[in-house]
Parts: C-alpha cells; structure tokens; sequence
C-alpha cells in the first residue's frame, strides 16, 4: 500500500503541470458554463415578463366615470385690503370596471370663450391611489383667477391619467362640462393637444 501511495505521489509530482493546465482548462469551461446559464436564465426572465406585460395590456381595459360637482366663486380676504378670486369644485372618479385602477394625476381646466381670458389649470397629484371596482374618489380644486373672471362664463375639462396596478398600461379620460359623456384615450396623452385630433370612444 505504502508503494502504491508512494507511486502516485511520483507520478502527480512529474505531472503538476499538466494537472494545472487541465484544472485552468476545466475551470474556464465551467466558468463559461455558468456564464452561458445565467444568460439563458435573463433571456427567459426578459421573455416572461414581456409576456406577462403584453398580457396585461390586453387584458386591462379600465371604464372610468368622471362626474363634475357644483363649482362656486370664492372670494378669501387675505389682509390688507387685498383678495384671492377662486373658481372651486369638485370632480368624482368611479371605477365601473372589473380591475383596480391606480390614478395617476388629473388636471382641471377652465376654457374661457376665444379672446375673452387666458385659461386656467390645475393639476391634482391623486398619490397612485388604487381605485377597487364600484369604488369611487371625490377630489376637490380651487383655481386662482382674477377678479375680472370671477363673473365670465366657461366650461371646466377634466383629464385623469391612470393605469393598472403594474403600470405597464397607462389610460387618459377626460369630460367636459358641456359634453355628457366620457372620452377614453389610450395611453398618457398631452392634455394641450385638441379633442378633435385624438381618438376617443364614449364610456357609458
């Protein structure tokens, strides 16, 4: 036994460079292995969520209904003889769809008839509230004007931007007070971009 030990003991002596040559030659074939492995892992990762992206897109087809409250003038006396001239109310959104909707954003509008005044905006940050299904938010806003245009006529627009849960398939709605239905946009559009130059469909 005590030859055999010592026989292989020789033998890896004379051959300690041919043994380090093939372990570096397995070592780098591993490591490649492993570098190939992980990658086709990532590429198939990549390809389920793309998948699973696609998927809801498809799926998530959100009814929303925008409703306007009464707006009022409101006049706040800020001291010293001065006052703030606003135009305030409210907006409710309901989710009459099968999935939550996370809002976004919604922008007020006052339209003031051509060449009368400059119109007025605000923007509600709603915080990515998740709206469930049959639920619905009140959210409220007061636009500063001046006191000139407290007493003109106009039409308030509302804009609401949401999404699915995920994000990965964004809406745009909007109402007018002069319109009795609800225009559904696909996708975050600009809200600068006139009404006739998007496609929209009525939601009941």
């Amino acid at each position: 036994m005590n030859s055999t030990f010592s026989s292989l003991m020789n033998w890896l002596g004379n051959n300690t460079v041919a043994i380090q040559a093939f372990s570096s030659i397995a070592i780098c074939q591993l490591t490649l292995g492993l570098v190939f492995v992980t990658g086709w892992y990532v590429y198939l990762t990549c390809r389920i969520a793309r998948a699973m992206e696609k998927q809801t897109v498809a799926s998530f087809q959100p009814m929303v209904r925008l409703v306007f409250g009464n707006s009022a003038r409101v006049v706040v006396n800020n001291g010293g003889g001065s006052k703030q001239h606003s135009i305030c109310g409210s907006v409710t959104v309901g989710n009459n769809g099968s999935f939550p909707l996370k809002v976004v954003t919604i922008r007020i509008e006052l339209r003031f008839p051509p060449g009368t005044f400059q119109n007025r905006h605000t923007a509600i940050d709603a915080e990515n509230l998740v709206l469930l299904p049959t639920h619905r938010k009140e959210f409220h806003y007061a636009i500063v004007v001046p006191q000139e245009v407290t007493n003109a006529a106009y039409d308030r627009r509302a804009i609401l931007q949401c999404s699915d849960l995920a994000g990965f398939s964004p809406h745009t709605f909007t109402i007018s007070s002069t319109e009795n239905r609800v225009n559904h946009h696909v996708g975050f559009v600009n809200p600068a971009l006139p009404e006739a130059s998007r496609a929209s469909d009525a939601i009941a």
